[in-house]
């Protein structure tokens, strides 16, 4: 071995190494691979994280937190509405605010297969409703004018 080493010293530097130096490098250079365990045989269980059981103080805690949050996002919906934030997201039917419906269909004919006239009133006015798969047409209604 030492005949290699001295050999190596005295060869020039743009020689090109043989293969004992190569095989000597690559002997030194790598470690051995670690102990692989046969087909049949078990390896130590992986050990895992001890973490501490859920107490009852910190899920009673939790919940307690999430009803404050479920209360205060409840208490600033409300105060929104109140001022009136809220109205281009929220709108309110007037019939509901009322009590009594307004609008209501008085009457439907089936004009033919595609084709429905109904007559709407609103409690002041009557109005006729074409609607066809094509379009609709909403005209006034003279209930009077047709008996004369």
């Amino acid at each position: 071995m030492t005949a290699e080493v001295t050999a190596a010293k005295a060869a020039p530097a743009s020689a090109v190494p043989g293969p004992e130096t190569a095989v000597a490098a690559t002997t030194t250079a790598t470690k051995p691979a670690p102990p692989v365990s046969a087909p049949g045989v078990a390896s130590a269980p992986i050990p895992f994280r001890k973490t501490s059981v859920t107490s009852g103080p910190e899920v009673f805690g939790t919940l307690v937190i999430t009803l404050l949050v479920l209360a205060a996002l409840s208490a600033l919906a409300w105060y929104a509405q109140r001022r009136g934030w809220l109205d281009r997201w929220i709108t309110q039917v007037p019939s509901k605010a009322t009590g009594k419906r307004k609008l209501a269909v008085v009457e439907v004919l089936h004009v033919s297969r595609k084709t429905t006239l109904y007559r709407v009133s609103d409690g002041e006015r009557e109005l006729l409703l074409t609607e066809s798969s094509v379009h609709a047409q909403l005209v006034p209604h003279a209930p009077e004018g047709l008996n004369s």
